[in-house]
């Protein structure tokens, strides 16, 4: 059985490790990144209505919007991070006004 591990103790473990690193926040590529995040989800959403749609394709689209935005997002309080683990910990742990559902 795989231990689950919560967003604090992964966030401490990461953290203890050096994998957080500083960042800057540029908000021309924020905005890039955003504007590319929109049309990826649109293309998802599109991709739902074929007569026989890849599912697994589409998770994949919408799983890296929302990676990426979450990315972006990390860079307002100056991190990022390329393990995506510690990048949603990190986003559940400095965003607690962000509401998961």
């Amino acid at each position: 059985m795989i231990k689950q591990k919560t967003p604090q103790q992964i966030y401490e473990e990461l953290s203890k490790e050096g994998i957080y690193e500083e960042a800057n926040l540029d908000k021309d590529e924020v905005e890039k990144a955003k504007v590319f995040a929109i049309e990826d989800c649109e293309y998802g959403k599109k991709l739902r209505k074929d007569n026989d749609p890849n599912y697994r394709v589409i998770f994949n689209i919408h799983y890296d919007v929302l990676r990426e935005l979450c990315d972006q997002l990390m860079r307002f309080k100056k991190q990022k991070i390329s393990n995506h683990q510690g990048l949603f910990a990190f986003i559940i742990l400095k965003f607690p006004e962000l509401d998961f559902d």
